[in-house]
């Protein structure tokens, strides 16, 4: 049976503030981000907004991964 994927809001601003906080880069960025332009800024949300994509895309293929070599 496969499971549903719960689709989260993504235009909340708490997600795009506190997002991978702890991660050495994204809290350089975030400092550089927020100086700069505020993280309200399309440009930090794009950052955000890719950096998903290319998190979803990563666990998908090693999902792929798995069920080849099973």
């Amino acid at each position: 049976m496969t499971k549903k994927l719960v689709k989260k809001d993504r235009k909340r601003t708490k997600d795009y503030e506190s997002y991978l906080t702890g991660d050495p880069l994204f809290d350089l960025l975030r400092e550089f981000y927020k100086s700069q332009y505020g993280l309200d800024s399309p440009e930090w949300r794009s950052i955000v907004d890719n950096d998903k994509k290319l998190q979803i895309e990563k666990k998908r293929k090693e999902i792929n991964a798995d069920r080849r070599y099973k």
